[in-house]
């Protein structure tokens, strides 16, 4: 052990943010911060100790239930998984809740060129989250309704990576990298880009079942360990989740960042949260 100590040299490479980059996500210097205690970490049980590690974001929506996205859980079991609530600010605690279920759509296909398509999930905790009377826990609002939310103001939240470390070992040469996560809940403020253009500015297909922001309105950029993360508007009924993120392909300051438009899939959360049999939901436990 003091050998490789001695003999082993660490990299930290930091992801977009140099002097000249925009950060990752910005770190909170407002009292609203309280606010977002709806956004968690979905984690991956590691061990039989149940340590674990991030995986995705998402969003408390009711009593027992997580919005996220279905890249971030298929193929993991529900005993595989953990959320974690808390760490929103430097005094919060993590809590860890374990997976009862999760469901997505059926229709959802896993694959490099279509996992951006559909990318929704639900998760189903064993222990409900105690809204009524613990500050630890508060819900997102969900969309009643598909609205124009065009050049409105958005909050997107989330752990994901903000640094990215490659450890060189001077003895066998041989390297290793893996992301590092905040201990602490992170944002940026954006606005919405109309649909029409994120189709053109996109690689990738970008239907209406999406939504976008514009990264010329940005403070910041999300990254790997960001998806699932819930993209917010703050209206006159309160926080509402508007987005859910999809999977990456690159950590871009300069491409629009896409969501799954949460309220084309308010039939498939109405039927999870109303307990409502269906043929086009998978569940697994």
């Amino acid at each position: 052990m003091k050998l490789l100590l001695l003999f082993a040299v660490t990299l930290r490479l930091f992801l977009l943010m140099g002097t000249e980059a925009r950060a990752r996500l910005y770190n909170d210097t407002t009292p609203d911060m309280s606010k977002q205690r709806y956004v968690v970490s979905i984690q991956e049980i590691i061990n039989d100790n149940m340590d674990s590690k991030h995986l995705c974001g998402g969003a408390i929506i009711d009593k027992f239930y997580v919005l996220t996205a279905a890249h971030c859980v298929i193929g993991f079991q529900a005993n595989e998984l953990l959320v974690r609530t808390g760490q929103v600010d430097e005094l919060d605690d993590p809590v860890f809740h374990t997976v009862a279920k999760y469901m997505y759509l059926e229709t959802y296909y896993n694959s490099s060129y279509r996992s951006h398509e559909k990318d929704i999930a639900i998760l189903k905790v064993d222990s409900g989250f105690h809204m009524t009377y613990d500050v630890i826990y508060q819900k997102v609002h969900l969309p009643n309704y598909d609205i124009d939310y065009d050049d409105r103001p958005v909050v997107f939240s989330g752990f994901g990576a903000e640094k990215y470390e490659i450890t060189i070992n001077k003895t066998s040469n041989e390297t290793t990298s893996s992301f590092l996560f905040p201990k602490q809940l992170k944002y940026f403020e954006s606005k919405i880009l109309p649909i029409e253009e994120c189709k053109v500015k996109m690689p990738i297909t970008v239907n209406n079942d999406h939504i976008c922001t514009n990264p010329e309105a940005s403070n910041g950029i999300s990254c790997v360990g960001d998806g699932g993360g819930p993209l917010v508007y703050t209206g006159n009924n309160g926080d509402i989740v508007i987005g859910i993120r999809i999977q990456h392909r690159e950590c871009s300051e300069e491409l629009p960042e896409v969501f799954t438009r949460v309220s084309s899939y308010m039939w498939f959360i109405d039927r999870v949260l109303h307990h409502i049999p269906s043929l086009d939901i998978a569940t697994v436990y």
